[in-house]
């Protein structure tokens, strides 16, 4: 029998509003190892009878980019029809992500991450909005029908790989024990990375919004009470997460295990974990799977 090797992450993060530099200095991943379809703690994890195909949305913006509104405005409206099927992450990053000084009274918060930064400048995003579909596919456009047409394409296919999210928040020390499953229904051959982003919705802050290719359902201008949803606020196990696998068979079931502590600015019960895994071996680490869990049941 394999044993599971588990990852403890101790992450403390002290950069209240501020935008943190290096988050990630201390971090020493360990490999893990397959278990055996026989660990009944796993199995409840991750349903290992589940090919639900999920999309990762990567929608690239900036509190005064004004056409950005638009493309959270379609993601609203597509998440109505297609629900957790499809897992949207609000990636602050670029020129229209920079916050005022403090001074300017608007636009000062600074929405930015190190992992944001990265991956603007990896990916090559040349202007905001900007939407990625699993990494491989990309969109500049805020039109609903290609949106939903990368979203039907994506998930009307069968899973190879299902994840699956434990987490116990303790409120007392503001910690997190986070549990990731990947179960594979196909074998792999490639090195697969998993990555744990913290996600924070529902913050109420300043935005601008255009009349053309902006949001309909806020006025038109800088709007002090914007609401950004499902905003990338962290990562638990660094900027491009973690190797997982060399490889994976068909039947194979990996588990990680992380501790992590929240910074204390954030709104705890808008909070969830995003996991996905990815292909590092493509030239645009191909996501495969996605799955999302708040940090404190609703």
């Amino acid at each position: 029998m394999k044993k599971s090797i588990f990852t403890l992450l101790f992450f403390i993060a002290l950069w209240g509003c501020d935008k943190i530099d290096d988050p990630y200095q201390d971090y020493v991943p360990s490999a893990p190892t397959a278990n055996t379809n026989n660990d009944s703690t796993s199995e409840l994890l991750v349903d290992t009878t589940d090919q639900t195909q999920r999309v990762f949305i990567e929608d690239y913006t900036g509190h005064t980019c004004g056409n950005c509104t638009g493309a959270g405005y379609t993601a609203r409206q597509l998440k109505q029809t297609y629900g957790d099927k499809m897992i949207v992450v609000g990636i602050h990053a670029g020129f229209f992500a920079e916050p005022y000084p403090p001074s300017a009274g608007k636009y000062t918060t600074d929405f930015r991450t190190a992992a944001g930064d990265e991956y603007y400048t990896f990916f090559n995003v040349q202007s905001n909005p900007t939407i990625w579909f699993d990494r491989e596919n990309v969109l500049t456009s805020s039109t609903q029908a290609p949106w939903e047409a990368e979203i039907i394409n994506r998930t009307s296919k069968n899973a190879r790989v299902q994840l699956g999210l434990k987490i116990e928040y303790d409120s007392t020390s503001n910690t997190a024990q986070i549990e990731l499953g990947a179960y594979f229904f196909d074998n792999i051959d490639s090195s697969l990375y998993v990555t744990l982003s913290l996600i924070e919705d529902s913050i109420v802050d300043w935005q601008k919004n255009y009349a053309s290719g902006g949001d309909p359902d806020y006025p038109v201008g800088d709007v002090p009470d914007y609401v950004h949803r499902h905003v990338l606020r962290d990562n638990v196990n660094g900027i491009w997460g973690e190797q997982l696998a060399a490889n994976a068979q068909k039947g194979d079931l990996f588990t990680k295990q992380y501790t992590y502590t929240p910074t204390n600015y954030l709104d705890i019960k808008h909070c969830s974990i995003v996991a996905y895994i990815y292909n590092n071996d493509h030239p645009t680490r191909k996501v495969l799977q996605v799955t999302e869990k708040h940090l404190i049941t609703h």
